[in-house]
């Protein structure tokens, strides 16, 4: 129980900064609404806490305990001067059975908060989302990429990452297994929304998101559209690839490899799809060839550092228009 006393310690002292760049009027909002609700749910727990000290006191009085008492007096007297749990030394299991109750109440008022925190700033991705569609869409492709790094900075603020820590290592009993996914945010992440750290391709450009990054086309496989791809062209006989470097924060990569519709039936040559982790090579597929549709993967990526995509084109690389479809990290 020691680190997590410690830890809800500190916790219960952090506030996130109202004055976030990357914010809007309505995040604000959002967040300092939050933030108040979170405060006086605080100070009422405080208030029971306490009273809950000096119930106790009353029994070990009534029990002729002056240990108990002499323990109880001085907890409540460290609480009124700095409210948190302390990390007890040998206290008394009353004492213990008391702060455990706030411990879990404060746990409960703590989770409501970041999961509030981490909607409103799900809201706020969506909107830059929307906002650098529409410089898409208008041809403004400087505006577009500064809202992408914007979405890009909002995901991994260290305000958002707490948020999604804390939830992670405080998710209740009966739905310890349910995944932090606030619309757009991480855990888990598509890569084509991540910064790239290094890249090559042997035709055109690398093409994230909808784009392949080439003779204007879009991505789509199989008949549908997709909008978080990795277009990789190889050159021939080569490889072509995409890193990505992730920090040892996730644990599973998956996925889909395919063709784009536009080289069905004419890409020359079979192409290799395979994935490394720190150097290390992860996962490869089988001869993906110009007749087969695209195939799921997943990949154990735990304690990856960088991660990178590679295709291999096996020989001629005309219409080797091959992608990642919307390859994910949790």
């Amino acid at each position: 129980m020691k680190p997590l006393l410690v830890l809800l310690a500190c916790s219960a002292l952090l506030m996130l900064s109202a004055q976030d760049p990357l914010s809007s009027p309505a995040f604000d909002e959002a967040q300092l609404r939050i933030e108040a609700e979170r405060d006086l749910a605080l100070l009422r727990l405080g208030t029971q806490y306490r009273s809950a000290l000096e119930r106790g006191m009353d029994r070990a009085i009534n029990l002729g305990n002056l240990d108990l008492f002499t323990a109880l007096e001085a907890e409540n007297k460290r609480f009124q001067e700095a409210p948190g749990i302390p990390n007890p030394v040998e206290a008394p299991d009353a004492l213990l059975r008391i702060q455990e109750t706030y411990l879990q109440q404060e746990i409960q008022i703590l989770r409501k908060y970041y999961s509030g925190y981490l909607k409103a700033a799900g809201s706020l991705n969506l909107q830059l989302q929307q906002q650098e569609k529409k410089k898409v869409q208008d041809g403004d492709v400087e505006g577009a990429m500064a809202l992408r790094t914007q979405r890009e900075e909002l995901s991994t603020s260290e305000s958002v990452m707490d948020a999604q820590e804390f939830l992670a290592n405080h998710a209740p009993e009966e739905a310890a297994t349910r995944r932090i996914n606030p619309v757009g945010l991480r855990p888990p992440s598509y890569l084509s929304d991540m910064e790239v750290s290094k890249h090559k391709v042997g035709y055109g450009s690398m093409g994230l998101g909808e784009e392949m990054g080439y003779e204007n086309r879009k991505v789509r496989v199989d008949g549908e559209d997709v909008e978080h791809a990795i277009s990789l062209h190889p050159p021939a006989k080569g490889k072509a690839f995409a890193e990505f470097e992730l920090g040892k924060r996730y644990t599973q990569l998956e996925g889909k490899i395919g063709l784009n519709q536009s080289a069905v039936k004419r890409m020359q040559s079979p192409a290799l799809f395979r994935v490394y982790g720190d150097g290390e090579e992860l996962w490869v597929s089988e001869p993906f060839h110009n007749d087969e549709k695209a195939k799921a993967f997943k990949v154990n990526i735990r304690g990856v550092d960088v991660l990178r995509l590679e295709i291999q084109s096996t020989g001629a690389n005309g219409s080797a228009h091959t992608v990642y479809i919307d390859p994910k990290v949790r």
